[in-house]
Formats: C-alpha cells, sequence, structure tokens
C-alpha cells in the first residue's frame, strides 16, 4: 500500500514543517538529537524509570548481561527481524490474520519498551494463530498460555522468569 505509506509521510513532513513555521526551527534542532540519543539509551534515568521495567528486549538483554550496550544492539536487531518478519508474512502466501499475527507479535518485538499491558497484542496475535490452526497440539497451547502469562511475569526486573517473555514473542513469529 505505497499509495497510503506515502501519503502517511506527506502528512508527518506537513506537519513538522507546519510546527516549525509556527514555534521556529530550534525546537527541532533540539529535538532531533535528543530523540537519537534516547534510542541508545545513554539516559540513566530513562532506563531506570521507564525502559528497564517492560518486556522489551532491550529490558531482557539489560537484565541478564548487565550490559546496556549489548541491550541496546539486540534491541536494534530485534527490530530488524520484527520488520524482516512482516515484509516476508506479506510477501508470502499467508491468510489475512495470520498476517496479523505476525504483525502484531513483531510490534511487540520491536518496541523499545513494553510493558504487561502491551501483551494484549501478543494475546491476539496467539488467539488469531490459534484460530488458524485446525490442527493445534498441546505445545501449541502452551505457547498460547506462555503469552497469556506474561503480564504475571511482571515486572522482569523482580520476576527473573519475565525476562525470557521475548522469547515467546520470537516463538509465536516463527
Amino acid at each position: 500500500q505505497w499509495r497510503a505509506l506515502a501519503a502517511a509521510a506527506i502528512s508527518a513532513l506537513s506537519l513538522a514543517l507546519a510546527s516549525a513555521l509556527v514555534f521556529g526551527i530550534d525546537i527541532w534542532l533540539w529535538w532531533i538529537p535528543a530523540a537519537a540519543d534516547h534510542l541508545t539509551g545513554s539516559d540513566p534515568k530513562w532506563i531506570a524509570t521507564g525502559r528497564i521495567w517492560g518486556h522489551s528486549v532491550f529490558a531482557c538483554v539489560a537484565l541478564l548481561t548487565d550490559s546496556l550496550k549489548a541491550a541496546s544492539a539486540m534491541q536494534a536487531a530485534a527490530t530488524i527481524a520484527g520488520v524482516a518478519s512482516v515484509a516476508a508474512a506479506f510477501r508470502l502466501d499467508l491468510r489475512t490474520d495470520e498476517r496479523l499475527a505476525i504483525l502484531l507479535a513483531a510490534t511487540i518485538l520491536a518496541a523499545p519498551h513494553s510493558g504487561p499491558y502491551d501483551a494484549v497484542l501478543l494475546a491476539v496475535a496467539a488467539a488469531l494463530w490459534l484460530a488458524s490452526r485446525a490442527d493445534a497440539r498441546w505445545r501449541d497451547w502452551l505457547m498460547a498460555l506462555g503469552i497469556w502469562l506474561v503480564p504475571v511475569m511482571s515486572p522482569a526486573v523482580y520476576v527473573p522468569a519475565g525476562r525470557f517473555a521475548t522469547l515467546v514473542t520470537v516463538a509465536l513469529i516463527a
């Protein structure tokens, strides 16, 4: 849907240009480097109060390895993998509900911050996936149960099992 994507990009650029005309360019000159800086997780306050309390790849890797650089690198890799899996899903001969399940799971995988409330997307993805499988076996239901239990493993800072929550997301996409 390239026309829809182009329309969204043009709309975003138009709004950015309008805000620059109204408020000045200085706010953009401040915001762009600040936004890029936050992506790498260099602000200790943001790490302590935001990113580390969820189930993102970043949070799980940071808690397992105690390395923010490794966590940022793995989050970037997860984002790329999520984009690639969605692109592949929409190129393959899959049903719409299967594509949607992959999109929902990849959204959580790619998110640099996700909390227990975001597990709703995973639960919907798991339900769509199970509904598309007439031959669902016990291990399929067990994985769906694991997705449903992600909020119980919150926060991963206090519940060590929650540090492996992203593995369930990867399994669902696979």
